[in-house]
């Protein structure tokens, strides 16, 4: 895994340069995903930590299931984004920098975060955190699929190509989230599972996705002039909509460690 031994890496993306785009066309998550986590875990529910918690794509939900919520996120641009609430606390700060009491959470989150941290690192600490019974559950979306248009669907693979250079090395060391659990030893049980979420976007919407991407806000950065680069990107996304409309996929990866 990532640890800080061995030759220096790039440093996680800064995503707070597009917390606005992020907020706005970055998609939540399937109930399904918290579901099985609530199932998994119990009662009581009075804590949860949100990991990387970005603009808040999962803390909303975490905040209809728990009756508080920490939310992690390192980027000050980032965290003051995140919908403000009486039980919610946000800390600025990188979760290797988070400090909680053994036992002191009933669950962990990371959304398409854990990637961005010391995966080992912070399972182990999570696992920490947590109650008996309590369950750690990182998920991710994985490569957005453009279903239907074939020409919109043409147009992103064709600025893919483009993008690509700006890959970052986390993305390209990927390692299954399960994996991850299962070698940390610390759950009594680990699950793996998968589900494909799908999205009618706009050409606007599909843009801001791309754009909100560590590779494509990079590279659309890169041009000298990132607003007219995401708006000649969305108006030929909107040519190629079918009525108006682009059919997205995103395959979500989960893994739910409880110990």
């Amino acid at each position: 895994g990532w640890s800080s031994s061995g030759p220096p890496e790039a440093p996680a993306p800064n995503f707070g340069l597009q917390a606005r785009r992020y907020a706005a066309y970055r998609p939540t998550y399937p109930d399904e995903l918290y579901d099985r986590l609530i199932a998994a875990i119990g009662a009581p529910r009075r804590h949860a930590i949100d990991l990387g918690a970005g603009t808040g794509q999962a803390t909303g939900d975490l905040l209809d299931r728990f009756d508080r919520v920490t939310a992690i996120e390192p980027d000050p641009a980032m965290g003051p984004v995140i919908t403000a609430d009486a039980r919610l606390e946000v800390r600025i700060m990188t979760a290797e920098e988070a400090v909680f009491r053994d036992r002191a959470a009933d669950a962990v989150v990371a959304a398409t975060a854990l990637h961005w941290m010391d995966p080992d690192m912070m399972v182990r600490r999570a696992a920490c955190w947590l109650r008996p019974g309590g369950g750690f559950l990182a998920f991710a979306y994985g490569p957005a699929k453009i279903v239907s248009p074939a020409h919109a669907e043409q147009e992103i693979l064709r600025r893919f190509h483009d993008w690509r250079h700006n890959w970052h090395e986390r993305l390209s060391a990927w390692r299954p989230y399960e994996g991850v659990l299962r070698d940390a030893g610390v759950f009594r049980s680990v699950n793996g599972f998968a589900v494909d979420v799908d999205f009618l976007w706009s050409g606007e919407e599909t843009a801001g996705f791309f754009l909100s991407t560590s590779y494509g806000s990079a590279f659309a950065r890169g041009t000298g002039d990132e607003a007219a680069y995401g708006a000649a990107l969305a108006r030929t996304l909107d040519a190629a909509a079918q009525h108006g409309l682009i059919h997205v996929r995103f395959p979500v990866e989960a893994a739910l460690g409880i110990v």
